[in-house]
């Protein structure tokens, strides 16, 4: 094996499957903590949180002994994002395989979003059209971080969305097969 292709894998599993799989498990304990809520609740609990978290990490990040704990809070935010979609559909899906659809749908999401953040940031001088249109708008100092977290979330749901909706498909197409062969 090349050391090229090795240095490669090696980037792959640390960087982008490692907190990919992380992110997964976590979405999983949140998946878990809303499915035992009110089903209305169950639903809206995701945006709510997601965005009223976008608004506040730029805040917290001025109280220094909250500051370590950013990345996880940042982290969060795209769980909510992952969770929106998932929430609303989770209940035309079969039960059984409820943690494994979310834990695939996730771990995809987030290495999608791990990718095009390097690419982003390692590929081109341009900035990504996110970027642009941050820039474009007349924000404070504050507003920036709050737009980017609340742009972070609309990607994760997003990119969650298509996943999600793939694999409602699928199922749909195979409860119509089962239906038709008897």
């Amino acid at each position: 094996m090349e050391p090229m292709s090795s240095s490669v894998i090696v980037f792959a599993l640390l960087v982008v499957l490692l907190p990919a799989v992380f992110a997964g498990l976590l979405s999983l304990g949140f998946y878990y903590i809303l499915a035992k809520a009110q089903p209305a609740i169950s639903k809206l609990a995701p945006i709510v949180i997601g965005l009223l978290l976008a608004v506040l990490v730029p805040f917290l990040s001025f109280v220094p002994p909250i500051r370590p704990i950013l990345p996880v809070l940042n982290l969060v935010v795209l769980q909510m994002g992952i969770l929106t979609p998932f929430m609303l559909i989770r209940n035309h899906l079969p039960d059984r395989h409820h943690s494994t659809i979310l834990f695939s749908g996730s771990v995809v999401t987030v290495a999608v979003l791990l990718i095009y953040g390097f690419a982003m940031a390692f590929g081109s001088e341009a900035p990504s059209p996110v970027s642009q249109f941050l820039m474009s708008l007349p924000l404070s100092e504050i507003g920036l971080p709050i737009m980017s977290l609340v742009m972070a979330y609309l990607a994760a749901a997003l990119i969650s969305a298509v996943i999600f909706g793939a694999v409602l498909a699928v199922v749909a197409a195979f409860r119509r097969r089962k239906v038709r062969s008897g």
